[in-house]
């Protein structure tokens, strides 16, 4: 008895230690949708996952005749997710069922009903159009809605056993949902649809956070502004270079840059030095670290974009010791850059080290997908940038499917490359059909010149973030089994484990 009694103290404490490697583990709160000190924490052991209705034969019938669509019919009715828990729904994505006439499933108003805890009534049953149209205060704009074709919805909803999602009537087409599987219930609270206090006040702060990005990077640290003065010709030039120094963690909220415009941002780099031993520069188009590319128009979203003279990006990280910003371009550079940081609240060990890897396909190569992210270790995605052009006409090569090969299992696999960006029925008016950007998502590119057709779309998974504990190949198809051509540039903003 002895033996048995110190094996069981043994073990108590191991999973003890175990449970407090990290100090925060995500749990599906409402802080996640507007705390951007989450963003590079690690989550070790949390599964990514979804549904969709990708068609299994690699194919391109994701739902148009609805073959794929459901797990299983139940009382007339189509189950179209079903999940053990601890766990949570971050992200539901859908479509109209037909993309010249408005409306989803067969457009008879059909409820959504979501069981949670093994609970024979549903926490959440209403009309699955009033998940998106700001009927409900607990699904409020624009962490939930609708636009360039698509409906979605970022907000949680935890469970602690298990959860079930139903659509009334068998009209099912078209629907991604993402969801994480939890190591643990600590902290997990089941969703529920009345709102307390608390939640009402972090839904605000949401909202007020998804609705003004760039005004709420400018309060979230100190301000140090720094003068761009790069003039690389001659005999006296100079190129950009500013070094931060601190003995302590500190955190980089984002950066903004004002000053630049036009072939400034185009024909330039940014590249960011770390003093850490084994740790490799940030280096990527300067264009593409504020979504610049194909001179967009002025967009404000999640973690960058420009907003009247000022372009910002502020997909957070952290230093200690020396970090060095520079920039390189053959043409002179004059303005101000003005970065906001403040002191490390936790230990770096928890956080992951920042990572944007850039790639491209100069045109795509048939029966070979373009890759976005392909990387051992752990970590986890919050971001891309895909930016494409095709020939003259409709962009055929966005059928493509995103497919993310997680710790060798295919975990998540898309329905449609607009489809992966929040968006629906590309080409059709009142749908993708212009340029056009929400908080999370959008295109702010998307038209032809005289001789190509442009896409520029981005993707934040700032509450979605998918992680993985072992190996990532996140890729995407140019069209339907990679049968167009087109030249693809991406950026996939991630964060890498310190091991």
């Amino acid at each position: 008895m002895k033996e048995r009694h110190t094996i069981t103290v043994l073990l108590v404490s191991i999973f003890c230690c175990m449970g407090n490697m990290y100090a925060w583990m995500p749990t599906g709160s409402l802080q996640e949708l507007y705390d951007d000190t989450l963003l590079p924490r690690l989550r070790p052991g949390v599964k990514a996952a979804s549904f969709s209705s990708y068609d299994r034969t690699g194919g391109n019938n994701d739902g148009f005749s609805g073959t794929y669509s459901k797990l299983r019919e139940e009382d007339g009715n189509s189950v179209i997710a079903e999940m053990n828990g601890p766990g949570c729904i971050y992200r539901f994505w859908t479509t109209h069922s037909v993309g010249e006439e408005p409306g989803l499933l067969e457009r008879k108003g059909e409820h959504i009903r979501i069981y949670l805890d093994d609970s024979a009534e549903p926490a959440l049953d209403v009309p699955l159009e009033s998940l998106f149209d700001n009927s409900l205060e607990r699904f409020p704009n624009p962490l939930a809605g609708q636009g360039i074709g698509g409906f979605y919805s970022y907000v949680p909803i935890p469970y602690r056993k298990s959860c079930k999602v139903v659509l009334e009537g068998l009209g099912v087409r078209f629907y991604q949902l993402n969801y994480v599987t939890f190591p643990g219930d600590e902290g997990v609270n089941t969703f529920q649809m009345e709102l307390t206090n608390e939640e009402r006040e972090m839904l605000a702060k949401a909202v007020a956070r998804w609705t003004d990005p760039l005004g709420n990077l400018r309060q979230s640290g100190a301000a140090l502004e720094i003068p761009i003065d790069h003039n690389p010709a001659g005999k006296e030039y100079t190129l950009f270079s500013h070094t931060l120094k601190s003995d302590a963690p500190m955190l980089v909220h984002g950066i903004t840059v004002e000053g630049l415009k036009g072939q400034a941002l185009r024909r330039s780099a940014v590249e960011i030095t770390f003093s850490e031993e084994g740790v490799p520069p940030l280096r990527l188009p300067l264009s593409f670290f504020f979504g610049q590319a194909f001179n967009a128009q002025p967009f404000a979203s999640l973690l960058f974009g420009k907003v009247g003279e000022a372009c910002y990006n502020r997909v957070p990280f952290i230093y200690s010791g020396d970090c060095t910003l520079r920039l390189h371009s053959i043409l002179p550079l004059k303005g101000k850059m003005t970065l906001y940081q403040s002191p490390l609240n936790g230990s770096p060990e928890d956080f992951g080290r920042l990572e944007a890897h850039y790639h491209e396909s100069l045109p795509t190569v048939p029966d070979q997908h373009h890759p976005f992210l392909q990387a051992s270790g752990k970590g986890h995605v919050v971001g891309t940038y895909l930016v494409t052009e095709g020939p003259h006409g409709l962009p055929f090569w966005l059928e493509g499917d995103d497919r993310w090969i997680i710790d060798d299992e295919l975990r998540i696999h898309g329905t449609g490359s607009e489809d992966y960006f929040n968006c629906g029925w590309y080409a059709l008016k009142g749908r993708l059909n212009g340029p056009e950007t929400l908080p999370s998502h959008g295109f702010p590119v998307y038209g032809t010149t005289p001789a190509t057709m442009r896409a520029a779309a981005f993707r934040w998974h700032y509450s979605d973030c998918v992680p993985f504990d072992r190996t990532i190949d996140f890729h995407i198809e140019h069209g339907e089994a990679n049968r167009h051509i087109a030249e693809y540039k991406s950026l996939c903003f991630w964060y890498s484990g310190r091991d």
